[in-house]
C-alpha cells in the first residue's frame, strides 16, 4: 500500500528496498508474498499511476528530457568521441526505467550467462537463471493469420513463460519496412537459426514488447508487480523519497562486520530514518546504487575523501567497470513517405493517432517504435578479407592496451572468446521507421527530444547498430555529499581501440544493408546513407561522430570476486557488510548482447528466492525523502506576484478610452517563450472564444498576425494587454509613436531589460538619462561620412571575397563535370560577411575568408587565430552569456560552453590592445609625423574606424577638458556596435536576396541602375561612396522596403518609469500609470494602411521612389538623406531605426553596407529561384517556388538550407537560361538538391 513519511518511519521493516524501479518492485512483490514479512520501498520519483504518457507505448519518446519523468543525467565530455556529452535518461518515478523504455524484450545468450559463473560466481548460469525468465513473463501469441506478416513463426512456446506478471506480445502494426527486414538480412546471409529466447539463435527477427495485448498499454514493474499487490498491509511504498545514506553500526572489529540498521532519507524537506530489522536492498540502478554506497562510506578512499564522507569500507571497485552498448545511427531517405505511415510530428496526424488509440487501442501509438532487430556475429558483418585475421588483431590490440583494472584480463578473454565464436553476437542491428539523429543532437550535448523527434525535413528510416561486446570501461561516482547532486558519469566511450575498429565496420556494413534488396527498393538513391556534410569522411570518423550510448548501463557494482573487481558476492551481498545487497543491473559482471530489461526482471526474481532462503536477516537502513520545500516556496511567491500584478493591470479597465485584452500568462515568461508555438494552436479549440487571448500572448505574437489582429478585432491601433506582470500598452499609431519617442525623458528606455548587455560596462544602448547623453555625445561622432565611406569600400571588398570563397569551396567539392558553383549555406555566409565588415570598419581588424587575419605586422599568428575564433564564438553564442551565470559556463562539462565563457575576456583583450595601439599611433604622430605617415600607408586603414573615432572624440587618457569614455566604456560600446552591426544587417541582406529572386523584374530595374553607375569604370574598379552611393536610389528603396515588411526587430520597448504620464490618441487624452511597459509595435505600424495604403502588405520598393516634383509633408521624416526624391513617410510610421532622440546611430553604416553588398552582387549576377530536383518547368512549379520563398520569410525561418549557384562567364559551353520572368522558369539550371532556393547566375551568359 502507498504510505506517508510518518507512517513508514513509525516502525521498523524486515526489508527496506531503496529504489522502486524494475528490480525494486519485483523484489517487493515477491518478498511481501509472506504476510509475516514487512517490506518498505523508497522511491525518489513520483508514482505516475495510470498516467497516459506512461501507459501509452508510443509516447515513450515524450518522456525523455522531461524532468517529471526523466532524471536527465548527462555524461562528462567523451574525449574519445569528439567531446560528446551524452544524455543518460533514467526513469524518474515508480517503475524506474521500465516506466520510460521502449518496452523491448530481448534476451541474453546462454554463453553470456554461463560466463558469469566462470568469472567466479557459483550458482549463476543459464540453466540456473532460465527459470526466472519464465517466471517473470506471460507470452501472448499473435492473432491467427498474422504470423507471416509479423515474422513471428520462430517462437518456440516452451521457451516463454505463460503465467508471469509481465505481459508480452508482438506489435499490431506491420508496415513495409517490417516486412522487408527479414528477407533483406537473409540476402546478406543473416538467417534466423531459431528462437533467440533459448539463448543460442542468431539472425534477424521481430522481437516482443512488454505490452498488454488486451489493453494495449505498457506492461511494466508498476502494473505487473506493484498494483496487483498494493493492497497488502505488509507492503509500504513511499514515493518522493530520496535516500541520503545507509546507517551502519559496527558489530565487531572487522569491516566485514558492518551492519546496516536503517536508511536515512528526506521527504518534503524533512529528514527521516526508516529502520531495517533484516536487510537493506539497493535497487537504485547502475547509477543510484554505487552512488548511495559511496554516500554511505563504501567505496574508493580517494572518492570518499573528495566529497567529505568517512570511509567505512574501502573498495576501489565501487562505481567502476561501467559498461554500455555504444551504437551508431545510419539514416536513409525513403522513396515514398507514405510507406512510413502518418508523420506524428504533424500535430494533426498526432491528434488523429491519439484519437485512434483512445478509441480502439490501435494505430502507431499502440506499440513502441522498434520492432525488428538482428544479432550478427563478427563473421557476418566483417569483410571477407578481414575475418581470418580478427583474432590476431584482437590479441594485438589487447597487447597494446593492457587492462588497467583488476579482473579486466579475465573479462577481456571472455569477450574475445564470444567475439570469435560465429554463434555469438558481435553486433545488434535494429531498424526504426523514423529519424534517430545521432549527428547534431549528440554534439556537443545530446538532447533526447531532438534525437528522436526528427528535425530533418523529409521521410527517413534509421538503422541502429551497436557493439554487443564493448571493451571500453567507464565509471560512475558520487560528485558531492549532497544526494540530490547528479553523479559524475564517465562511460569512457570508445576508449578502447577495438571498439572504434568494430564500430567503424558497423558503419560500412550498414551502408551495405541499405543497398540490399528488398530494402533498397524502398529507399532513395538505392540506399545511400544520409551523412549531412560528412559523406567524404572515413568510416572511423563517422563512427565517432554519429554515435550514442544505448542507455543499457550496467556493472558498477559488479558481481565478481573482490580482488577481481567485485563489489558484491554471488549472493549479491556487498563486500564488507552483513546485510546490504544490491539487486539491479549494476551487478552484471558483463553486459548482455541486447536490451537488459528481461534480464533485470530475471535477476530480481532469483534474488527474491535467494533472500527468502536466508534464515537470519539483519537490520537495514531507511531511505530519506526528496525535499520539496524550496519548490513550494517558489510556487507560493510566484502565486502572490501573479495575483498582485494581475490586479494592478485590471485597474486599467474602465478608466481608459482604449480597448484592452486580458491575457493570463506572463508576457516575458521564458517557459512560455519556448512552449508557446506548440501550445498556442490548441487554444483555438476552446469553446466560447476562451482561447482568443493566447493570440496576443504567444511568442512574437505581433509578428504572427502582422499587426492586423488588434485593428480588426479591437478597431484600434493602440490597446492594452492586461495580465500578470502589470499592464502593457501596445502602440501602432504613428502620431503617438512620435510623441513617445520625442518625449524621451517622460518615456525612457526600460534599461532593466538590458542588464545582460553590461558585459564590459556602460554603453550607449544600456544607459539612460544624463549617462546616455554623455555616451551619445561621444559615440555619435564615430558614425560620420568618413566611416561610412570606409564601410562602403570594405563591404565591396568583402562581398567580392565572399563570391570567390563560394567558387573555391564549390570547386573543391564538385565531383561532376558541371560548371555550376554551389554554396550550401546562405545564412552563415552573409552573417560571416557582416561580421568581417564590422570587424574592419568597427575596430580596424581585417578578417579574411580563408587563412589568417590580415594585420600580420601588428599581431602574432596566435593572436590572429584567437581573435577570429573568439569573435565568432562571442557573437554567435552571446545568448548563452546572457542566460547562464558565468560560474555555470566556467565549470560546465561542455568544452563548448567553457569556450563561450572565455570568449568575452579574449574579445576584451583584443579591443584593449587595439585601444592601446590607436593611442600609441596618436602619440607617435606628434613626434614622428613623417615616419607615422609611412607606417599608416603600410597598414590597413584604421583612422576612420569606429574605435579610432570614438577615442579621438574625447579620450580621458588625453586629459581632454571635454572628457571622454574610459577603456571599459569604449569596450562596452564596441561590443554593442559589433552585436548590432553584424546580425541585423546580415538578416536584411539575406532577406533582400530571397525577395529579389521572387521579383526578377525588380532585379532588372536595379541592373539598369547599376549599369549606369558602373559605366566608364575600369575592370575591377569599385564604387566611390561620395559620388556613386547617392545614385543608388533603387538599391536604397530595396533596403527600405525590405526593412518595412521584414524589420529586424518587432517592437521597441519604452516605459513610464515611476511617474504618471498623459498621452494622446485620435484627439483624446488618456492616462498611463507609473511603471507601465510600452511597446512600439514596429510590425503593425509598418503594415498599417493608414500610412502605407491598401497595399501595405505588398512588397513594392517603388513606393519609396518619388519624382522631382515631390515635396515631403511637414510631419515627415527622411530615411535616406543622401538620395534625392525619396519618400519621406510620416514621423513614427517607419521606426526600424527607432525614432526621436534615441534613433539608431548606425543607420548610415547599415545603409552603406547594404547598398555596397547588393551592388557588388548584382553588378555581375542575377538571382534566381532553383526548381526542386527533377521538376519540370511550369507555371505551377514557379508559383510553388515563390510561395515557398514567401512562407520562409513570413514565418521568420532561417535560411540555413538555402543554396546559391553561380556560373562563371569564362566557362565554355555553359548553357543557362536568361533571368526568369514570371510565370516561366529556366529549364537549364543546375539542380542540386530539393533544399535549393536561390542561385546566382552570371549576367550575359547564354
Amino acid at each position: 500500500m502507498s504510505a506517508v513519511a510518518d507512517e513508514i518511519t513509525a516502525k521498523p521493516y524486515d526489508y527496506v528496498i531503496v529504489g522502486g524501479g524494475t528490480a525494486g518492485l519485483t523484489l517487493a512483490a515477491r518478498l511481501s508474498e509472506n504476510p509475516s514479512v514487512t517490506v518498505a520501498v523508497l522511491e525518489a520519483g513520483e508514482a505516475h499511476l495510470n498516467d497516459p504518457r506512461v501507459m501509452t507505448p508510443g509516447l515513450a519518446v515524450s518522456l525523455y528530457d522531461d524532468p517529471e519523468y526523466d532524471w536527465g543525467f548527462k555524461t562528462v565530455p567523451q574525449k574519445h568521441s569528439l567531446d560528446h556529452v551524452f544524455a543518460w535518461p533514467r526513469g524518474r518515478g515508480l517503475g524506474g526505467c521500465s516506466m520510460l523504455n521502449f518496452g523491448v524484450m530481448t534476451y541474453p545468450s546462454k554463453r553470456e550467462i554461463d560466463s558469469w559463473g566462470a568469472l567466479g560466481n557459483p550458482g549463476w548460469s543459464w540453466d540456473e537463471l532460465f527459470h526466472y525468465f519464465l517466471k517473470s513473463e506471460t507470452y501472448h501469441p499473435p492473432a491467427e493469420g498474422t504470423t507471416a506478416a509479423l515474422n513471428s513463426a520462430y517462437v518456440e512456446r516452451d521457451a516463454h513463460g505463460h503465467d508471469g506478471p509481465i505481459q508480452m506480445c508482438f506489435t499490431q502494426v506491420s508496415g513495409p519496412f517490417n516486412e522487408v527486414w527479414k528477407p533483406t538480412m537473409e540476402n546478406l546471409g543473416c538467417k534466423l537459426s531459431g528462437d533467440p529466447k533459448k539463448g543460442i539463435a542468431m539472425g534477424a527477427y521481430t522481437h516482443l514488447h512488454s505490452v498488454d495485448p488486451t489493453s494495449r498499454t505498457r506492461s511494466y514493474a508498476v502494473t505487473a508487480y506493484y498494483l496487483p499487490n498494493a493492497h497488502r498491509k505488509n507492503l509500504s511504498v513511499l514515493t518522493g523519497a530520496i535516500s541520503t545514506r545507509i546507517i551502519f553500526e559496527k558489530d565487531g572489529v572487522k569491516e566485514t562486520d558492518l551492519k546496516a540498521v536503517g536508511v536515512e532519507f528526506t521527504h518534503n524537506g524533512t529528514s527521516h530514518v526508516v529502520s531495517a530489522n533484516h536487510e537493506v536492498l539497493l535497487c537504485g540502478g547502475t547509477l543510484g546504487s554505487p552512488q548511495l554506497l559511496e554516500l554511505s562510506g563504501i567505496g574508493s578512499r580517494s572518492v570518499l575523501e573528495s566529497i567529505g564522507v568517512e570511509v567505512l569500507v574501502e573498495n576501489d571497485n565501487v562505481g567502476e567497470n561501467l559498461q554500455d552498448h555504444i551504437g551508431a545511427a545510419h539514416m536513409f531517405e525513403v522513396e515514398d513517405p507514405v510507406l512510413l505511415g502518418p508523420d506524428l510530428r504533424d500535430p494533426s496526424h498526432f491528434q488523429a493517432a491519439m484519437e485512434e488509440y483512445k478509441r480502439s487501442r490501435t494505430g502507431p501509438l499502440s506499440v513502441g517504435g522498434i520492432s525488428n532487430l538482428a544479432y550478427l556475429s563478427c563473421a557476418d558483418y566483417l569483410p571477407a578479407d578481414e575475418r581470418n585475421g580478427l583474432q590476431t588483431r584482437i590479441e594485438r590490440a589487447l597487447e597494446q592496451t593492457p587492462p588497467q583494472k583488476p579482473g579486466l584480463e579475465k573479462q577481456y578473454q571472455t569477450l574475445t572468446d564470444l567475439l570469435l565464436n560465429p554463434e555469438e553476437a558481435g553486433a545488434q542491428i535494429r531498424i526504426v521507421p523514423a529519424q534517430v539523429d545521432f549527428s547534431e543532437t549528440a554534439y556537443p550535448v545530446q538532447n533526447m527530444s531532438s534525437t528522436f523527434m526528427g528535425r530533418h525535413p523529409g521521410a527517413y528510416i534509421t538503422l541502429l547498430s551497436s557493439i554487443t561486446r564493448p571493451f571500453s570501461r567507464g565509471s560512475i561516482h558520487a560528485s558531492s555529499k549532497d544526494p540530490t547532486a547528479a553523479p559524475t558519469i564517465d562511460p569512457n566511450v570508445l576508449s578502447h581501440p577495438l571498439d572504434i575498429e568494430l564500430l567503424s565496420k558497423h558503419v560500412t556494413f550498414m551502408e551495405k544493408v541499405g543497398q540490399t534488396e528488398p530494402l533498397a527498393s524502398l529507399l532513395k538513391d538505392k540506399g545511400r546513407v544520409y551523412y549531412p556534410g560528412l559523406e567524404d569522411k572515413p568510416a572511423e570518423y563517422r563512427a565517432k561522430r554519429y554515435n550514442s550510448l544505448e542507455w543499457h548501463p550496467c556493472a558498477t557494482c559488479s558481481m565478481l570476486p573482490r580482488e577481481q573487481g567485485g563489489v558484491v558476492d554471488p549472493n549479491l551481498r556487498v563486500y564488507g557488510t552483513k546485510n546490504v545487497r544490491v539487486v539491479d543491473a549494476s551487478i552484471f559482471p558483463l553486459i548482455p548482447r541486447g536490451n537488459p530489461q528481461s534480464l533485470v526482471y530475471a535477476v530480481a526474481e532469483k534474488a527474491a528466492d535467494m533472500i527468502k532462503g536466508n534464515i537470519k536477516i539483519e537490520t537495514m537502513e531507511v531511505v530519506t525523502i526528496i525535499c520539496w520545500s524550496v519548490l513550494l516556496a517558489i510556487a507560493s511567491r510566484y502565486t502572490i506576484w501573479y495575483i498582485l500584478t494581475f490586479r494592478k493591470a485590471l485597474r486599467i479597465e474602465g478608466s481608459t478610452p482604449l480597448p484592452s485584452v486580458r491575457i493570463y500568462t506572463p508576457r516575458y515568461s521564458p517557459l512560455l517563450y519556448v512552449i508557446s508555438p506548440y501550445i498556442a494552436p490548441l487554444f483555438k479549440y476552446l469553446p466560447f472564444g476562451w482561447g482568443k487571448w493566447m493570440r496576443y500572448a504567444v511568442r512574437d505574437g505581433t509578428w504572427q498576425h502582422k499587426g492586423t489582429l488588434p485593428r480588426k478585432e479591437l478597431g484600434s491601433d493602440v490597446y492594452w494587454l492586461l495580465g500578470p506582470g502589470g499592464p502593457q500598452l501596445w502602440v501602432a499609431d504613428a502620431d503617438l509613436i512620435s510623441e513617445i519617442t520625442h518625449r524621451w525623458k517622460d518615456f525612457p528606455k526600460p534599461v532593466m531589460y538590458y542588464t545582460q548587455l553590461l558585459l564590459f560596462g556602460e554603453n550607449v544602448l544600456t544607459a539612460e538619462g544624463l549617462l546616455w547623453q554623455f555616451h551619445r555625445k561621444i559615440t555619435v561622432r564615430s558614425f560620420n561620412p568618413k566611416n561610412n565611406s570606409l564601410v562602403f569600400t570594405e563591404s565591396q571588398e568583402q562581398a567580392k571575397a565572399m563570391v570567390l570563397s563560394w567558387s573555391k569551396e564549390s570547386r573543391e567539392k564538385r565531383e561532376s563535370a558541371s560548371s555550376a558553383i554551389t554554396v550550401d549555406d546562405l545564412e552563415n555566409s552573409v552573417t560571416k560577411l557582416a561580421l568581417h565588415i564590422i570587424s574592419a570598419a568597427g575596430f580596424g581588424h581585417q578578417m579574411q575568408w580563408h587563412g589568417h587575419d590580415s594585420n600580420a605586422a601588428e599581431t602574432s599568428m596566435t593572436r590572429k587565430v584567437t581573435f577570429a575564433e573568439s569573435l565568432k564564438t562571442f557573437v554567435d553564442e552571446i545568448w548563452f552569456l546572457m542566460i547562464f551565470p558565468a560560474w555555470f559556463l566556467k565549470f560546465s562539462p561542455s568544452a563548448h560552453l567553457r569556450r563561450v565563457h572565455k570568449a568575452p575576456d579574449i574579445f576584451a583583450k583584443h579591443v584593449q590592445q587595439a585601444i592601446n595601439e590607436t593611442r600609441s599611433e596618436d602619440n607617435m604622430q606628434q613626434e614622428y609625423k613623417n615616419q607615422q605617415l609611412q607606417h599608416q600607408q603600410q597598414k590597413s586603414p584604421r583612422k576612420n574606424d569606429l574605435l579610432s573615432n570614438m577615442i579621438n572624440s574625447g579620450d580621458i587618457s588625453h586629459g581632454s577638458d571635454k572628457g571622454g569614455l574610459n577603456d571599459q566604456e569604449i569596450t562596452g560600446n564596441v561590443f554593442i556596435f559589433t552585436l548590432a552591426g553584424h546580425e541585423t544587417t546580415a538578416t536584411t541582406i539575406q532577406t533582400a536576396l530571397v525577395l529579389l529572386a521572387v521579383h526578377p523584374e525588380l532585379q532588372q530595374e536595379i541592373h539598369e541602375e547599376l549599369d549606369v553607375i558602373y559605366r566608364g569604370k575600369l575592370e575591377g574598379e569599385g564604387l566611390v561612396y561620395e559620388s556613386d552611393y547617392p545614385k543608388m536610389r533603387r538599391v536604397m528603396a530595396l533596403m527600405l522596403e525590405t526593412l518595412r515588411l521584414f524589420p529586424a526587430i518587432s517592437g521597441i520597448p519604452k516605459w513610464t518609469s515611476n511617474k504618471h504620464q498623459i498621452a494622446h490618441y485620435n484627439g483624446q487624452t488618456f492616462d498611463i500609470p507609473p511603471d507601465t511597459s510600452i511597446v512600439l509595435d514596429v510590425v503593425a505600424v509598418h503594415r498599417n494602411p493608414r500610412y502605407w495604403g491598401e497595399d501595405a502588405n505588398v512588397f513594392r520598393p517603388s513606393r519609396w521612389l518619388m519624382d522631382e516634383t515631390y515635396k515631403p509633408p511637414t510631419n515627415s521624416a527622411s530615411h535616406s538623406t543622401h538620395h534625392s526624391n525619396m519618400l519621406c513617410p510620416q514621423k513614427g510610421a517607419f521606426i526600424v531605426f527607432s525614432d526621436g532622440h534615441r534613433d539608431c546611430l548606425g543607420k548610415g553604416f547599415a545603409q552603406a553596407e547594404f547598398c555596397a553588398v547588393i551592388a557588388t552582387l548584382l553588378k555581375d549576377y542575377s538571382i534566381e529561384l532553383v526548381p526542386p530536383e527533377g521538376s519540370t518547368p511550369s507555371d505551377a512549379v514557379w508559383s510553388t517556388m515563390c510561395q515557398n520563398a514567401w512562407k520562409a520569410l513570413d514565418d521568420r525561418r532561417n535560411m540555413t538550407s538555402f543554396k546559391i549557384q553561380q556560373t562563371p562567364a569564362s566557362t565554355p559551353g555553359a548553357e543557362f537560361a536568361q533571368p526568369p520572368v514570371p510565370p516561366s522558369i529556366p529549364n537549364t539550371l543546375e539542380r542540386v538538391t530539393t533544399a535549393s532556393l536561390v542561385c546566382l547566375i552570371r549576367r550575359g551568359v547564354t
